[in-house]
């Protein structure tokens, strides 16, 4: 029984790590921006979205047989076509996401080690991406067992900065209402929220262990990332307002006092460390699996490819972290509903762990959702 509710821990950790990742610290920042009381609705109803998707994905991995990532599952439901936007969008959403986390990640630690390694930001990044790549190379059993150390922790530390920040709240933090910035908001909590790549990981996690919890393990690990960014965007919109930064945690040394503020950072490595083990996982796998390349030449482009995007500039975390959540996240909602309804008619397994019905009108709902926000995207870069 004890063994049971172990696995069913680890399995559930794989998504809340993947999901807690670096999108959290820009929540408060578009929450501020757009309005308390229009960005949690919105991201409440994103949650719904990423759910029903967490699940039709999940589906679809136990009605294939053989071990594929989004890109071999658009190819074989989807043919040629399928597979070529898959691959474009996956490999720029996953180094778009390690970019983003390599980012983040060299800033905390710089802030937490400055004193022992000095000022220079590239080392930091350096250091944060070799302890991170290395533990990619291990199996989804070693993966397991971080996220769940790690999901404990980042638990903990978003109720301790929650309950700290409650007496000092202001009300009047949450009245601003700017509907023209929902856009803005929309791509940084989708890119917060999701975690499809973590769906194929936990599961073969359970089939290694031959446990069927899968339904469950989806759901907690997905609403329960989602509960948690509720406490943390009140917490730190309620103390800082409109004066939220940009990384949330670092202007909140005057409410909160130094030691919770360090506290805070050291969370926010962890929670960028672990979902940048999982993320890069799942794109090694990929490249691995689907396009067959060697492991180790899999594992050396992951990682040397967003140290090279941060080298020639790229570095504004908000923007890629928007970008990614709107077109990417977008894109592979899209394919993964069409994957899910080809999967049902042509998968290899009939009776999986688990079947979904999904309504037309929520099908369609979510779709347009999709492909209003990577438009939108697209024309707000473009011009």
């Amino acid at each position: 029984m004890l063994n049971n509710f172990r696995i069913f821990l680890k399995a559930t950790s794989i998504i809340i790590g993947t999901i807690v990742g670096v999108g959290i610290f820009g929540l408060p920042y578009a929450i501020s921006r757009v309005g308390f009381l229009i960005g949690i609705p919105l991201l409440i109803i994103l949650s719904g979205a990423i759910l029903c998707l967490h699940y039709l994905y999940g589906e679809v991995v136990l009605r294939t047989r053989r071990k594929q990532r989004l890109v071999g599952y658009a190819k074989k439901y989807l043919g040629n076509k399928g597979k070529m936007i898959a691959t474009l969008s996956v490999v720029f959403g996953l180094l778009g996401s390690q970019l983003a986390y390599l980012i983040v990640g060299g800033k905390f630690l710089h802030f937490i080690s400055r004193n022992i390694l000095g000022e220079n930001l590239l080392i930091y990044v350096i250091l944060f991406l070799v302890v991170g790549s290395l533990v990619i190379l291990k199996d989804s059993t070693a993966i397991a067992n971080v996220e769940f150390l790690m999901s404990i922790f980042l638990i903990s530390v978003i109720l301790l900065i929650f309950f700290a920040a409650l007496p000092q709240i202001k009300s009047q933090h949450f009245a601003t209402i700017e509907p023209s910035n929902t856009f803005l908001a929309y791509g940084v909590i989708l890119f917060s929220l999701s975690g499809v790549v973590a769906i194929p990981e936990a599961i073969e996690y359970l089939k290694k262990k031959r446990r069927k919890q899968y339904k469950r393990v989806i759901g907690i690990g997905t609403l329960l990332p989602h509960l948690l960014y509720v406490f943390f965007i009140v917490a730190v919109v309620g103390l800082a307002g409109q004066n939220v930064s940009e990384s949330a945690i670092t202007n909140l040394e005057g409410f909160l006092g130094k030691n919770i503020v360090i506290t805070g950072a050291i969370f926010g490595l962890v929670a960028v460390i672990t979902s940048f083990i999982t993320l890069g996982s799942a794109l090694m796998k990929m490249l691995w699996y689907d396009y067959h390349l060697p492991k180790i030449l899999s594992w050396l482009i992951i990682s040397v490819a967003p140290l090279v995007l941060f080298i020639v500039g790229f570095r504004n975390f908000i923007t890629v972290i928007g970008a990614v959540g709107a077109v990417m996240g977008g894109i592979n909602g899209i394919l993964i509903i069409s994957i899910y309804q080809q999967a049902k008619k042509k998968g290899d397994n009939k009776k999986p762990g688990y079947s979904i019905k999904l309504p037309k009108i929520i099908k369609w709902g979510l779709v347009t959702i999709f492909l209003l926000g990577v438009l939108y995207e697209l024309f707000y870069f473009l011009n």
